[in-house]
């Protein structure tokens, strides 16, 4: 595809439009090919997270699954993982991907209107998408930094950071690593008695 003069023209037609899972990913690795995304109009990884932005998104299986519509495997149980990761042979390949292609079309109308009940679709298509376009392209080209500002910027977070330590070593009553979960934990639910949310394997969750 990444050969093919008609996909490109596709891929650049805005008359053309796309529904994708993760516009930035998808415009990025494409710009890298020197083929420039246009007419993209949903994004089915940036609705799911709208809805439920606790939940975990590996891939379309991921929301697939979640709503009701689980008729393609995960990536990593198609490909492998790690050294085990391959691309399987053409006709395997294809049927992967036209499932998947098939999910997101189906996903469309069930995410716009999950999004609609949430008043959501002004968030979704007036500020996420807009600026998923402005990242990716961020992120093709670089951004300038000043490096002088940016060390006086971490200066100075430094010195707030000190202050915010010393504050939480005289409100807990003693010094302790406020990175660690564990002593933190030790801190906020045995020593100070706040009720703790929920307790995991290797203590509260803090």
């Amino acid at each position: 595809a990444l050969q093919s003069e008609r996909f490109k023209a596709w891929a650049e037609d805005d008359r053309k439009k796309k529904w994708v899972y993760d516009l930035k990913r998808t415009k990025v690795a494409l710009s890298h090919h020197d083929i420039h995304l246009q007419g993209v109009e949903f994004d089915c990884l940036i609705a799911s997270y709208l809805l439920n932005p606790s939940k975990t998104i590996e891939d379309v299986a991921t929301i697939a699954n979640e709503y009701g519509n689980g008729q393609v495997e995960q990536d990593t149980a198609f490909y492998g993982k790690g050294a085990k990761r391959k691309i399987p042979k053409d006709d395997e390949l294809a049927s992967h991907l036209v499932r998947k292609s098939n999910v997101l079309l189906k996903l469309k109308d069930v995410l716009e209107e999950k999004l609609k009940e949430n008043e959501q679709l002004h968030l979704f298509y007036d500020l996420e998408m807009p600026l998923s376009h402005i990242l990716a392209k961020m992120e093709s080209l670089g951004v300038k930094v000043d490096k002088d500002r940016l060390k006086k910027m971490g200066e100075e977070l430094n010195e707030k950071l000190k202050d915010l330590e010393e504050k939480i070593y005289e409100l807990a009553g003693t010094t302790f690593n406020i990175n660690s979960p564990k002593q933190l934990g030790v801190i906020l639910f045995e020593k100070l008695g706040l009720p703790p949310i929920k307790k995991t394997k290797t203590g509260f969750s803090t």
